[in-house]
């Protein structure tokens, strides 16, 4: 699922880069690969590959349950859980009434926005841009 959480970042990318790749290659690297020459989206996958590099791991809760990738759009089912809102759909389209994660009968079929979920992911890659930043490392260092 690396790639629709690259498709989210970049718009129309037709890389095929695996989690892997994004723990191992250097960050340039990868936004060359990934953008080529062109400028757009540049700071936002920077960002977003800081975040990954930065915490070594995701924490477990920003994940979605399904797919094991970050979520965008995190939603909560009836047993309480979250998961990736396209994920959930797919699975109870898909006919199942469990629970993905517990397997417990689902009581209804709403998804209801994270929306505290969604503003805690958004804070974290935030956080780590803004703080690995050359600007914001330059006015760290003469303090």
């Amino acid at each position: 699922q690396v790639q629709s959480w690259l498709h989210h970042i970049v718009p129309n990318s037709t890389t095929s880069y695996t989690g892997h790749d994004l723990k191992d290659m250097e960050t340039e690297d990868l936004v060359t690969g990934i953008l080529g020459k062109g400028a757009a989206y540049g700071d936002r996958l920077r960002r977003s590959i800081t975040l990954l590099k930065t915490f070594n791991g995701i924490p477990t809760e920003f994940l979605c349950p399904i797919s094991m990738e970050i979520m965008v759009d995190p939603v909560v089912t009836s047993d309480g859980h979250s998961y990736e809102r396209s994920n959930i759909s797919e699975w109870l389209a898909a006919g199942h009434h469990t629970s993905p994660l517990t397997n417990t009968t689902l009581t209804s079929s709403s998804l209801i926005t994270n929306h505290n979920l969604r503003k805690l992911i958004q804070t974290a890659f935030f956080t780590v841009a803004r703080t690995s930043s050359p600007r914001n490392a330059s006015t760290r260092q003469s303090s």
